[in-house]
């Protein structure tokens, strides 16, 4: 979802009403209009713990969706 200045707005009043704070992931923050004030951003990290074998499982699957 692209935020339009419409949605911080609303997005920021009801925080204030509830004296709280905007939070948003970093990649959600790319989404956030620049016009707007910038809300906090939370760093989201992930960690495949069976990696190897995930990518093992899951790169022929990508392949073969993959347009030629």
């Amino acid at each position: 979802h692209r935020f339009t200045a419409a949605d911080a707005r609303r997005i920021r009043e009801a925080a204030a009403a509830g004296d709280l704070s905007v939070i948003t992931t970093e990649k959600d923050a790319l989404r956030w209009p620049p016009d707007a004030p910038a809300p906090l951003v939370l760093e989201v990290r992930i960690h495949l713990g069976a990696g190897e074998e995930l990518l093992r499982r899951v790169l022929p699957l990508l392949e073969e969706g993959r347009p030629r």
